[in-house]
């Protein structure tokens, strides 16, 4: 099935409105953030600030734009973004994915450091 874009036109004044976006109910404990917060968490959206797709611009211009010209057709443009991984970069990162796997942490408590992380 192609994928298609559909466009309707929805209010959302009939839902409440929400509080500022960090404002949590439960705060997260924070044993489980040893290098502090990174994330607020999901929070329920802003519907003031949902806009239509006909409002997004059409091209994307300016110094932060880039084109696929900009980023590729040499090995100097390429080497910005692309990184070829050695066979000791490639072994040191699936080593690291299975000792942390299989020592039963969440996800949050993955820190840079080798070994455990303070989780206090």
């Amino acid at each position: 099935m192609a994928p298609v874009l559909v466009e309707t036109s929805v209010k959302f004044s009939h839902l409440p409105k929400t509080e500022f976006r960090t404002k949590l109910e439960v705060k997260p404990k924070s044993a489980l953030f040893p290098d502090g917060y990174k994330t607020t968490g999901q929070q329920p959206p802003l519907y003031d600030e949902i806009h239509p797709y006909s409002d997004f611009p059409k091209k994307i211009t300016g110094i932060t734009a880039w084109t696929k010209d900009d980023l590729s057709g040499t090995p100097e443009k390429e080497s910005l973004w692309k990184h070829p991984f050695t066979e000791l970069e490639l072994e040191d990162l699936s080593t690291s994915a299975e000792n942390y796997i299989t020592s039963g942490r969440d996800l949050n408590e993955m820190c840079k450091a080798r070994g455990t992380c303070r989780t206090e």
